[in-house]
């Protein structure tokens, strides 16, 4: 069913109908039920915490110990269930930005294979994507400058990669490659 589908038929019902509706949705669906509490009460805070822990949760699966096997479409899941709560654009980007730098800074703990490497590095391109849309571009290239000058952020494979990512967007950072 498309939305124009959904909101002629609710169109035609009356306000009972569509609170009949709605308590019906809240008590059977708990996705509902979690975003008509947000809605109500909302608190970015306990929600970004929830989605944090989750992150890293997915972050510190490994197999013999050291080898990721952290799965890139879990932290695009969390990253788009923290937006589907519309807290607004800064605290969706705020949030990018941290499951990137959640996943950057994994990559001193655990060995990324090359695939999640290439993941991790596309998220910049996302991040990127958002903020313009957004209009919060400059506010984050100031953000990435002072991220990605910092030597200790990253293993240098993953720099490179991100400083590529970077460079096939038409985007030149400086990238401290040193250290890494």
């Amino acid at each position: 069913m498309s939305k124009n589908t959904l909101k002629k038929e609710l169109d035609l019902m009356d306000r009972g109908q569509l609170v009949d509706i709605i308590l019906d949705l809240y008590s059977n669906r708990p996705e509902a039920k979690e975003y008509f509490e947000f809605f109500l009460n909302p608190d970015i805070e306990k929600l970004r915490e929830k989605v944090i822990t989750k992150a890293q949760k997915e972050l510190m699966r490994t197999k013999r110990g050291s080898y990721s096997r952290m799965r890139i479409s879990k932290i695009k899941a969390l990253d788009k269930y923290f937006a589907s709560f519309n807290p607004g654009p800064e605290e969706v980007l705020d949030m990018k930005f941290r499951l990137f730098n959640l996943c950057v800074l994994q990559s001193y703990a655990v060995y990324y294979t090359p695939a999640i490497n290439k993941s991790v590095s596309l998220m910049i391109i996302d991040l990127i994507k958002f903020a313009d849309k957004a209009g919060l571009f400059t506010s984050l290239m100031t953000r990435l400058r002072t991220y990605l000058s910092n030597p200790f952020q990253a293993d240098s494979s993953l720099k490179r990669m991100i400083r590529d990512a970077l460079t096939d967007a038409g985007i030149d950072l400086a990238v401290n490659l040193k250290n890494a």
